[in-house]
Parts: C-alpha cells; structure tokens; sequence
C-alpha cells in the first residue's frame, strides 16, 4: 500500500507505514471479513500522540482498500461478530 503526500512528518510518516503494511499483511492473511477496527487505547499511544490523530492515520491507511473491505474493517466485522445488526 502506498501513502497519501499529504502526510509531511517524518515520524507520522514511519508510523502510517508500518500501519500500512501490517493491515496489508492481516488482509492477506485473514480477509477484511475477519478485522476489525479497535482503538487500542491507551497503548496507541507510544506511536502517536492523541487518538484523533490514530484514527486519522487509519482513515489514511484504508483508503486503499475496496469499499466493501473498507466497510468491514470500520465497523462491519464487528456489526456481525457481536451481532449488533439486529439491534441486540
């Protein structure tokens, strides 16, 4: 997976990297239909500096993928493992 230009520090730039490949290896590994989203928090923290800008990173990070994967990533994935669809 590439990276968007728009990201200009160095630092961030290495973090949404390696992001970028380990999603890139789970999806191979897995399929999207099998990951799901979660904030890590407050570990995420060694590698950032606040959740808005994990989260930003991730938007970043899966704007690649298929709309379909993209969507079971962010939140479909886990809809359907805890069965949240039919509003249980």
């Amino acid at each position: 997976m590439t990276m968007p230009a728009t990201v200009v520090d160095a630092h961030d730039r290495a973090v949404l990297v390696q992001a970028a490949d380990n999603l890139e290896h789970a999806l191979s590994a897995f399929g999207a239909d099998r990951l799901m989203y979660g904030g890590d928090w407050p570990f995420a923290l060694l590698a950032a500096s606040s959740y808005t800008q994990i989260f930003q990173g991730l938007s970043r990070t899966v704007t690649e993928l298929t709309e379909d994967q993209r969507a079971a990533v962010m939140g479909g994935t886990a809809l359907r493992v805890y069965r949240l669809e039919d509003g249980r």
